[in-house]
């Protein structure tokens, strides 16, 4: 069975954003242009109103029909626009899978008994979830998603992905300095783990420091609103010291072998949550 049309237009819409800058090719050799990603874009969100040509009328609705399929290029379409600068069109369709994913009941375990569905719709939720929190912190717009609202239970870690291996060259040092070519373990489910607890403290940063009632509650009383800092100081505290203890800690070594997740989380969502409140992230105080 072959992936979905929308799917997979969807996924090139957000691959080609990686590198599409012109490369310098030799006269007289033929060269294939590859499509903008709007244009990928612009096909994924056909193929979402049209549906199955032979099968379903044109119409809007489609797209809004609840399924895992709609869900997926909502999000991955979100992701997408977010990488190339349309952030209110982002969260449109941020807020459009969201909207679904709750309507799919993706917030609560799933009950269908069907390892590989279950592990979708985990996979699907938890991105989902971590997508919206990092749109709604940059746009400055509230929380739609909220932690307290979903037990759906974490992507598996036994899966095949979790054990995939990354090249890295690593310089040794000694009497001849060379540079070898090494594999680590990407542990990916795991470090994606480390990335959903990352944003629960985010949430709790949006919620308790910004939110509206609880700005007033903080200019009302300030010694509640230096308390609310302190925990939210030692939970990002508790968070940082919980992952130096993993495989998944940070490599500050020249050879730098950290997994990308876990660059990722200090490099993208740790200056989300500090940007929100920076005295939460001052641990000298």
């Amino acid at each position: 069975m072959g992936m979905p049309a929308a799917l997979v237009a969807a996924i090139y819409a957000i691959a080609a954003c990686i590198d599409n800058k012109p490369q310098p090719f030799a006269t007289n050799t033929i060269v294939q242009r590859y499509s903008e990603p709007r244009i990928f874009f612009e096909e994924a969100m056909c193929l979402l109103h049209e549906g199955d040509k032979e099968s379903e009328p044109h119409r809007l609705t489609k797209a809004l029909q609840p399924s895992i399929l709609n869900c997926q290029v909502l999000t991955i379409l979100a992701l997408q626009q977010h990488g190339v600068a349309e952030y209110s069109r982002a969260a449109i369709l941020c807020s459009l899978a969201s909207s679904m994913a709750i309507e799919l009941r993706l917030h609560r375990p799933d009950t269908s008994g069907d390892s590989i569905q279950g592990e979708v719709r985990s996979r699907l939720w938890w991105n989902l979830y971590i997508l919206e929190k990092m749109l709604s912190f940059e746009m400055g717009k509230p929380v739609l998603l909220r932690s307290e609202e979903t037990d759906c239970p974490y992507p598996s870690a036994s899966e095949a992905d979790e054990f995939e291996l990354m090249s890295v060259y690593v310089r040794d040092t000694g009497q001849t300095e060379q540079v070898r070519n090494t594999s680590i373990k990407l542990r990916t489910i795991s470090a994606f783990h480390t990335s959903i607890s990352l944003t629960f403290i985010a949430e709790r940063v949006s919620r308790e420091i910004y939110g509206l009632a609880a700005r007033k509650a903080i200019r009302d009383g300030q010694v509640d609103g230096e308390a609310k800092r302190i925990n939210l100081s030692l939970a990002l505290r508790d968070w940082a010291r919980d992952l130096e203890a993993t495989p998944l800690r940070l490599d500050l070594s020249d050879d730098l072998t950290s997994v990308p997740a876990t660059v990722i989380n200090y490099t993208v969502c740790l200056p989300i949550v500090s940007h929100c409140h920076f005295s939460i992230i001052n641990m000298d105080r």
